[in-house]
């Protein structure tokens, strides 16, 4: 049986409100909110849902388990918006539409860049990234990290040209209180055993090998045993069978020594509060 996320704790415009702190909250998926003293990120932000038949289904056509905790209507307090790619299950046309409207600069790598153009979003409004670039805003600091993700593989006759070097990366955000580090949709590489001093890790729980898989992102783990572990891509979508969105977190979590001391079992929407790089439980 496919294993679900909690449910939802439901998020209003409030959640942005100024706090001497830093607070995490996993939205469902690969999504994230970060608000750390007056500086608000959206990460993958997927915000959008209909109603068919008594079911709700995300704009991919994927049906959903619930409710994403928070809309695009009540993010327009947000700074900015990070895109790890393209796939429409982390760049969410409904979603970014609606965030571009309010004139939120939106960033992400080559194709993201690609596509909030054509969906109108004016090119002021749009930062193209690399890996290895940095940015600022307020007092947090953002590192493009590299990530390898060409799924397209799998049938190139069907889903077009692979994912280049480029086309996909990851995020270390810096604030205050502390590093957080979300991979997006990466095969392991020889990159992550470089990481450090990372305090939170967004744990993929996806089983596919064009994610870290469960023995990579058991890996990457292991390279931050310092890191607490908040599982995401996972619980999410109704997507028995499919191993990008079917995972187990438990799977991964039962080849990490001490990982339970390390769990952040968090549902979307829930607040994850750190400060002076101290999670406070």
């Amino acid at each position: 049986m496919q294993v679900r996320a909690k449910m939802p704790i439901a998020l209003s415009a409030d959640v942005f409100r100024m706090e001497e702190n830093t607070r995490v909250y996993w939205l469902g998926g690969a999504a994230f909110l970060i608000c750390s003293h007056g500086t608000n990120i959206l990460i993958d932000p997927q915000m959008s849902f209909c109603q068919k038949n008594g079911n709700l289904f995300a704009p991919n056509g994927l049906r959903l388990f619930c409710k994403p905790p928070l809309s695009a209507e009540e993010a327009v307090s947000a700074d900015i918006v990070l895109y790890t790619h393209a796939d429409d299950d982390h760049f969410e046309a409904a979603t970014a539409q609606r965030l571009g409207a309010a004139n939120i600069l939106i960033v992400g790598p080559a194709p993201v860049f690609e596509k909030a153009v054509h969906l109108g979003i004016p090119e002021k409004q749009l930062k193209m990234i690399r890996p290895g670039d940095c940015l600022e805003i307020g007092k947090v600091k953002i590192t493009v990290f590299p990530a390898d993700h060409p799924w397209q593989l799998l049938n190139t006759a069907k889903f077009g040209r692979p994912y280049g070097k480029e086309d996909c990366v990851g995020f270390i955000v810096e604030t205050q209180d502390m590093r957080m580090f979300i991979s997006g949709d990466t095969r392991l590489l020889p990159a992550h055993t470089t990481l450090e001093n990372i305090d939170i890790l967004a744990m993929d729980a996806s089983s596919c090998s064009f994610h870290l898989s469960v023995q990579g992102s058991a890996a990457l783990c292991r390279y931050l045993p310092k890191a607490w572990l908040l599982p995401c891509h996972y619980g999410t979508y109704d997507a028995p069978g499919d191993p990008a969105h079917g995972g187990d977190p438990s799977e991964v979590l039962s080849l990490v020594e001490n990982a339970q001391d390390r769990l952040i079992d968090a549902a979307p929407g829930e607040k994850i509060v750190f400060l002076d790089h101290q999670y406070q439980r």
